[in-house]
């Protein structure tokens, strides 16, 4: 890629808990960083609070704008105000110890900006002068966060039924999609496992507590294990679906929903709701699609799958090992750069 002139600057939340949202903002910044442009993050707080998580890959420290709490939250609600500078520094106390001290940014008006859809509307007066481009990873959050922002040039969405979506909101000429990538590595297929069902309890809890209680009382399920990967950093998570014969899908409205994905990539049998975004690989070839909501044809498919196994614990083999080819295949990272690498292409060529 030539155009390198121009900084591009990435924004993006900080965590203490595992988001794949803030992961993929990381990853995409990786990419064109290697593939040579210029480009920065620049968090919400002064200490990279997602270091406690992420994967160790990332081989650059990110920046820090000062003004962020004063321009970014100056017009929310007193409350919310205050609760957010709260959170911001009890995470800078707690960081204190940590050696990962973000540098200052300092805004020049050359600088390209790259905003998360749920802060769209926060930006919306603060850098009038900027070039803006929307990188929206969930496109149920778009209306809720529309501004008419003057310098908008593109906007990066990350599935099929994202960017449909996002039509019926932005010029088509300057929406474009890339695909996510699954590390393949770190999410491998293990043809061994065992009676162990993973979940993840923060997607529809509801759900997931109807299904809990229905599977402890029901002889079907003795023996088996049930594993919470709700707030486990990705290293676990992947060791504990490589182990996982079942994986709970409980995605609510997601822009793509990496964790049924990454699930089946590791060769786990995956029931359950595509978060919509989730169409495009949630199919039945791989899987279990399961109606919104339907816990009566939910628990009656997991009882079946179970019940199955339980006679014949090889019975899915080819479904397992069919859906984790699917993936290696459609959204493997070399996929995820080719596709970034012509998104940022054809976003560039005007600048």
């Amino acid at each position: 890629m030539s155009n390198s002139q121009r900084r591009l600057v990435f924004f993006c939340p900080s965590s203490f808990s595992p988001s794949g949202g803030i992961k993929q903002i990381y990853r995409h910044v990786k990419i064109l960083q290697e593939l040579g442009l210029n480009v920065i993050l620049v968090l919400d707080t002064d200490s990279d609070l997602n270091r406690s998580w992420l994967k160790n890959d990332f081989d650059y420290k990110p920046y820090f704008w000062p003004n962020f709490f004063l321009e970014i939250y100056k017009n929310k609600n007193l409350k919310k105000k205050f609760l957010r500078l709260l959170l911001i520094k009890i995470r800078m106390i707690i960081n204190s110890f940590l050696n990962n001290k973000s540098t200052f940014w300092h805004p020049e008006n050359n600088d390209i900006l790259i905003i998360p859809e749920i802060w769209v509307r926060d930006f919306e007066h603060v850098f009038p002068n900027n070039d803006i481009i929307i990188f929206n990873q969930n496109c149920f959050y778009t209306v809720n966060n529309l501004a008419n922002l003057k310098n908008l040039k593109g906007v990066v969405t990350v599935s099929n039924y994202s960017y449909n979506y996002l039509k019926l909101i932005y010029n088509r000429e300057i929406l474009m999609r890339i695909t996510l990538g699954i590390n393949t590595e770190v999410f491998s297929f293990e043809g061994k496992k065992k009676k162990i069902i993973s979940y993840m309890s923060r997607k529809r809890p509801k759900d997931v507590e109807q299904l809990l209680f229905l599977s402890a009382i029901y002889q079907d399920f003795e023996n088996w294990e049930f594993v919470n990967i709700n707030n486990v950093p990705e290293i676990e998570v992947a060791e504990i679906l490589k182990k996982s014969i079942i994986f709970l899908s409980t995605s609510d409205v997601e822009g793509f929903g990496l964790p049924p994905a990454e699930a089946m990539s590791c060769g786990c049998i995956v029931i359950g709701y595509d978060g919509v975004g989730g169409q495009e690989y949630f199919n039945s070839d791989y899987c279990y699609k399961i109606n919104s909501a339907d816990i009566l044809e939910y628990f009656n498919c997991l009882r079946e799958v179970v019940g199955n196994l339980n006679i014949d614990f090889r019975h899915y083999d080819f479904l397992r090992k069919s859906a984790s080819d699917f993936i290696k295949t459609e959204y493997s990272l070399e996929v995820e750069k080719n596709s970034v690498q012509n998104t940022w292409t054809k976003l560039l060529a005007d600048f």
